[in-house]
C-alpha cells in the first residue's frame, strides 16, 4: 500500500518518478504532504462525521440544562402569609409528608405544589400543561372536589424565588401573592 511521504512510484515508460497515487493518472503530481489513499479517506470521513455529530449532541445538550437552569421550581408548599406557614402546613403521617393542619383556611390557607399537581385543603387538580416565559407561569389544571371535574388556568408571576403571584386577566390590581414554606 502507498504511505508516507517519501514513498515514489517510478513510470516504466518516462523512468520520472512522482509522489501522486497509483490510482491517479501517471500526469498527476499531488502537492508535497498531500497523500490519499481511498481506505484512509474514507476513515477520515467516518471520524469527521462522528466528531460533527458528538459536537452537535454536545451543543444541544448544554442549550437543553441551560434551560432548565432557568426553569422557576414551583414544587413545595406556598401560603399567603410567609409567617404564617406552621399554622397552615404541618408534617404528618409515616412518610411525614407536608399536609394542611386542621384550622389552615383560618391562617390565609394555601396550596402544595407538587411534580404533577396542585393541592389544596379540599381540592387535588391535575396539571395538564404547564408554559413558561421570563418571569411568568402559565398552568391548565384539572380539578375534582369528589362531586365535579373543572378546568382552571392560572396566572403566575414570579416574584423571587421564593415569592410568586397569582393574577387575574382582565381584572388589573386584582392578584394573590404566595410565600414558600420551607416546611
Amino acid at each position: 500500500m502507498y504511505r508516507g511521504s517519501d514513498a515514489a512510484i517510478r513510470d516504466a515508460g518516462t523512468g520520472k518518478t512522482s509522489r501522486a497515487h497509483p490510482a491517479l493518472p501517471p500526469h498527476f503530481d499531488s502537492p508535497a504532504g498531500m497523500h490519499f489513499l481511498p481506505a484512509e479517506r474514507g476513515a477520515e470521513l467516518i471520524v469527521l462525521r462522528n466528531l460533527v455529530l458528538a459536537t452537535a449532541i454536545m451543543a444541544g445538550t448544554v442549550l437543553f440544562s441551560l434551560q432548565k437552569l432557568n426553569a422557576f421550581e414551583l414544587t413545595g408548599a406556598w401560603t399567603t402569609s410567609a409567617d404564617k406557614c406552621g399554622k397552615v402546613f404541618a408534617r404528618k403521617g409515616r412518610a411525614n409528608q407536608v399536609n394542611f393542619t386542621n384550622f389552615s383556611g383560618a391562617h390565609g390557607g394555601g396550596f402544595i405544589a407538587e411534580a404533577n399537581r396542585l393541592r389544596g385543603k379540599s381540592d387535588s387538580c391535575l396539571i395538564k400543561s404547564k408554559k413558561e416565559s421570563d418571569q411568568s407561569l402559565n398552568l391548565v389544571v384539572m380539578c375534582g372536589s369528589g362531586v365535579m371535574l373543572s378546568s382552571v388556568q392560572f396566572f403566575l408571576k414570579v416574584l423571587d424565588d421564593d415569592t410568586i403571584s397569582r393574577e387575574f386577566p382582565g381584572m388589573e390590581g386584582m392578584d394573590v401573592k404566595y410565600h414558600r414554606c420551607r416546611i
